[in-house]
């Protein structure tokens, strides 16, 4: 499959972008999408809010590059790229941890 790399045993295989996207869309619907502290900082310093978040996640696409495995939160990051509210492009990282039914906004940029 497309973007997916091997699976290490220590690690749950990631996710391909459509299963991605069709976790997003569920957790959108439900309001199941939640900011981890890192994103709320960093969104104060790089001028995004949640509903910037929110935007992309609604009408972007989730990257076909490779996913990012974060060791310290033992999860898959994958990049969500679509315009914000005013326009403009923005790349969410998003994460999914053991409860499937929910997306965390790790960062934005």
């Amino acid at each position: 499959m497309a973007g997916k790399k091997p699976a290490r045993k220590d690690r749950p295989p990631p996710l391909s972008p459509a299963e991605v996207t069709a976790i997003i869309r569920r957790c959108l619907r439900s309001g199941s999408v939640i900011p981890t502290k890192h994103f709320v900082d960093q969104g104060f310093q790089r001028n995004y809010t949640i509903q910037d978040a929110i935007h992309v996640l609604e009408r972007g696409q989730v990257s076909g590059e490779a996913p990012e495995w974060n060791e310290k939160a033992r999860r898959w990051g994958y990049r969500v790229h679509g315009p914000d509210l005013e326009g403009d492009i923005l790349t969410v990282v998003v994460s999914q941890g053991p409860d499937p039914d929910r997306v965390w906004l790790v960062t934005a940029f």
